[in-house]
């Protein structure tokens, strides 16, 4: 049975989130060289715990957000105001 012909279980749906979800912060953040620390509602983080820095990103919504709006300064702004 191939991976695609495997059916989907909660755990691994879950990994496959906070896979993309780590992926996606990396490319938005970079490697964590930057001092900064990011928490995400599903309990993904990444960066160094001694970071000067925390994002805590507390809805999904903050991805969409990011997403359709390019990464652009704009989109992020949107989300820090909406509460994302």
């Amino acid at each position: 049975m191939t991976t695609l012909d495997r059916p989907a279980t909660a755990s691994s749906e879950h990994e496959d989130s906070t896979a993309a979800t780590r992926r996606l912060l990396a490319r938005l953040v970079g490697d964590g060289d930057a001092g900064l620390r990011v928490e995400v509602y599903d309990g993904t983080v990444i960066g160094p715990t001694d970071a000067t820095t925390v994002l805590r990103i507390v809805s999904p919504d903050f991805f969409h957000r990011i997403i359709t709006g390019r990464g652009s300064e704009l989109a992020f702004s949107r989300a820090y105001v909406a509460g994302d």
